[in-house]
């Protein structure tokens, strides 16, 4: 789902010759990247937000010769709520801030519904991306979540596990229909 879309978009554009990009994991009940990305260790964001290590750099693992720098959650945290709302978050929000105009965050959040935790990072931050799971994901939930999410920018929408067939308006079927779309208008 939401971590998927993340670590690849994250992944994606750290191919950018020259691009730098930082994924932070702020999900601390479910955390998934650092198993998804075959990450290892026991100091992760739960760490540095609770206190327990001092220096960011440590939680942080520089993905292969990408531009992508990983802060991971290495185990779940039963306080991250307080852990999200804590002077601890406000200075790392701060530092990001601090980050080149050219470097690309991105925070794979909780999920918007099971807690307060993705509005808490949100408020703080300037835009999201909402993946929807198709056929999980109400219309209802959909539309409410933007309101939730204010005023931070919704960047767009990712539909994520469409069921579709190949030839539905929306699949590759449709394609053909500009099969011919750069052929010469004259001939």
């Amino acid at each position: 789902g939401k971590s998927f879309v993340t670590a690849n978009l994250a992944l994606t554009l750290s191919r950018i010759d020259g691009q730098q990009v930082v994924l932070f994991d702020l999900d601390l009940r479910r955390p998934t990247l650092a198993r998804r990305l075959g990450l290892s260790g026991s100091v992760g964001m739960e760490s540095w937000l609770a206190g327990e290590t001092n220096d960011l750099r440590a939680v942080g693992r520089r993905f292969g010769t990408t531009g992508l720098s990983v802060y991971p959650v290495m185990s779940q945290h039963a306080r991250a709520s307080d852990l999200i709302a804590s002077a601890r978050f406000d200075e790392l929000v701060a530092a990001l801030s601090d980050l080149p105009k050219s470097t690309i965050v991105l925070c794979d959040l909780p999920p918007a519904f099971v807690s307060d935790d993705a509005v808490t990072v949100v408020e703080r931050l300037h835009a999201y991306i909402h993946v929807i799971d198709e056929g999980v994901t109400p219309r209802r939930q959909a539309e409410e979540l933007r309101a939730m999410m204010e005023p931070a920018e919704c960047l767009g929408v990712v539909l994520n596990r469409y069921s579709g067939r190949w030839n539905d308006s929306y699949g590759y079927y449709a394609a053909r229909k500009y099969a011919r779309y750069y052929d010469d208008p004259k001939s």
